[in-house]
């Protein structure tokens, strides 16, 4: 059990039933509104189980009276819960209680250090210039400045061209990249990246060239991201192998159409029969008062002669059963499910494999006795694309 776990099930949480239709919008909703949601399972279309903390158990309440759906309370665990139920045992909890906040204490240390990505650079190096930076094992979180510590490993390291630095509970994880040119680039060293495809730019990390792009601005399939070739006025021309990390938010549509009505066949009570003959596989003209616009049809074998000839005759009924075709309004819950689960199996058909889900936003519209809905898939993936200059 992690730390998150232990003070989880200290504190207490409640396990509930989040039941509505936009469900993708209600997990959105709860996201923007700071509420914790843990073990999320969908049930059926319209039905979400998840865990709530206690603590935020009011807040998902109030959103569901102002977003139009229902919380439905399935059982209640952790100590404070049980503490309300056995009020004799209040020793332990008190323990408990202690015990928690001795873990949430410890945690503000770090116990546990790694270091990766080193292939030809030696780790006691590394090693050496963290503890000489005040890290190491027992270190407070707040006294370690990670910007700091990956700017000291690339400038103290020229083989180091990429310094990461984060937590991990009670461990610091070092990532570490060493200055390598792949071989595709050492045979055509000037390269430029242009991006793979349309997309909101969400990251990027140059390693060499020079950006043309900011964070937050939207490119198009084939826009250069990283110059590898930078011509200034007054200054020599400088030439790179462009090498970078750039990632983008990437948005995939599907839609569906699907009708607000449909035909039933509702018998009037009114019906006809005709018997007729069939001769092997002749059959005799089947006749009618045609006095029903709309009727359904069918058959009864009633007797057969010569069963085991070769020209069995049978005599058949036909019943002609009146119907009355009536229009009928669907249930616009179920429109609204069938059409957002085909748009949405529509965009999803676009998406990459490799591709990072984000969310799916869902829009409909009324129009001409039709539902219709559009899903739009948002994404991240990796942009780059290597141009080689000649």
């Amino acid at each position: 059990m992690n730390l998150s776990e232990l003070i989880y099930n200290v504190i207490g949480c409640v396990h509930v039933n989040i039941i509505g239709l936009s469900l993708e919008k209600v997990l959105n909703a709860a996201l923007e509104a700071g509420i914790t949601l843990k073990n999320v399972k969908r049930k059926k279309y319209t039905v979400i189980e998840a865990s709530v903390p206690s603590y935020h158990i009011k807040r998902l309440l109030k959103l569901s009276e102002e977003k139009k759906f229902e919380v439905e309370v399935i059982s209640k665990k952790g100590v404070v819960y049980a503490a309300r139920r056995r009020k004799k045992r209040v020793f332990l909890v008190a323990f408990l209680m202690l015990f928690v906040i001795a873990v949430l204490y410890l945690s503000g240390f770090i116990w546990e250090i790694d270091i990766n990505g080193l292939e030809t650079v030696r780790s006691d190096t590394i090693w050496e210039q963290v503890n000489a930076m005040g890290i190491k094992k027992g270190t407070k979180k707040a006294d370690i400045d990670l910007d700091k510590l990956e700017n000291q490993l690339i400038i103290q390291n020229d083989e180091i061209a990429y310094a990461g630095a984060e937590f991990e509970g009670v461990k610091l994880v070092i990532t570490l990249k060493e200055n390598i040119m792949p071989p595709d680039l050492r045979e055509k060293a000037v390269s430029n990246i242009i991006s793979t495809k349309d997309a909101l730019r969400d990251e990027i990390k140059v390693y060499s060239g020079r950006a043309e792009v900011e964070v937050g601005q939207t490119v198009k399939k084939g826009d250069t991201l990283i110059s590898g070739l930078i011509v200034e006025e007054n200054k020599p021309v400088l030439k790179f192998a462009s090498n970078a990390v750039v990632m983008g938010r990437v948005f995939y549509v599907g839609s569906a159409k699907v009708p607000l009505k449909e035909e039933k066949r509702v018998p009037t009570g009114n019906v006809v029969k005709q018997k007729f003959l069939t001769l092997g596989n002749l059959v005799s003209k089947v006749e009618f008062d045609n006095s029903f616009e709309n009727y359904d049809i069918t058959y009864e074998n009633i007797a057969v002669l010569g069963e085991n000839t070769a020209l069995p005759v049978k005599i058949m009924m036909a019943t002609f059963t009146e119907v009355e075709v009536q229009s009928i309004i669907k249930d616009m819950e179920e429109v609204e499910g069938e059409a957002s689960e085909d748009a949405y199996m529509e965009a999803a058909k676009q998406v990459p494999a490799d591709a990072e889900y984000i969310k799916s936003n869902f829009y409909f519209e009324i129009k001409d006795d039709y539902l219709i809905c559009e899903c739009y898939i948002e994404t991240r993936e990796n942009l780059v694309e290597y141009k080689y200059l000649e």
